[in-house]
């Protein structure tokens, strides 16, 4: 069976990709590495090793985490009992796809219209949290939770 894409249906996909593109930046650990090439030499030889890997541990600078997992998609700063701690949220894009229809007014070629049976593309995308490291006041890693 032959498979019609519409053009919405093409548009809606083209959009979220170059989105994600535009979100990504296409930087990579390398890419990041060479950015911030003298924070990563402050780190020691096993925290070079596991941003390398795009992975974040105890202990990890700002520019560490940078490296290995890029730029946040938001940066939380919240004081409590006077003393500021910082969280940098990451997350990815995600789309929903439920098909619908409707009747209503449905023009077919230069018939006109009547009423009948139609359809429409209920996609929504959204940017959904993934992962959140926490900095202490030192603003080393103290901690991280995977979404």
């Amino acid at each position: 069976m032959k498979t019609i894409w519409s053009t919405k249906v093409i548009v809606s996909v083209l959009c979220v990709a170059l989105l994600s593109l535009t979100i990504s930046g296409c930087s990579t650990v390398e890419s990041r590495r060479e950015e911030r090439a003298q924070g990563f030499d402050l780190l020691t030889k096993e925290q070079q090793r596991v941003v390398m890997q795009g992975r974040v541990t105890k202990g990890l600078s700002k520019d560490g985490v940078y490296i290995a997992l890029g730029k946040p998609l938001r940066v939380r700063r919240e004081h409590m009992n006077g003393v500021g701690t910082e969280s940098w949220v990451y997350g990815r894009m995600e789309t929903y796809t439920a098909p619908g229809s409707y009747a209503g007014p449905v023009f077919y070629g230069r018939y006109g219209a009547w009423w009948g049976p139609g359809y429409y593309d209920n996609s929504v995308s959204v940017m959904r949290d993934t992962f959140v490291v926490f900095f202490g006041t030192d603003g080393k890693v103290k901690g991280w939770s995977e979404l």
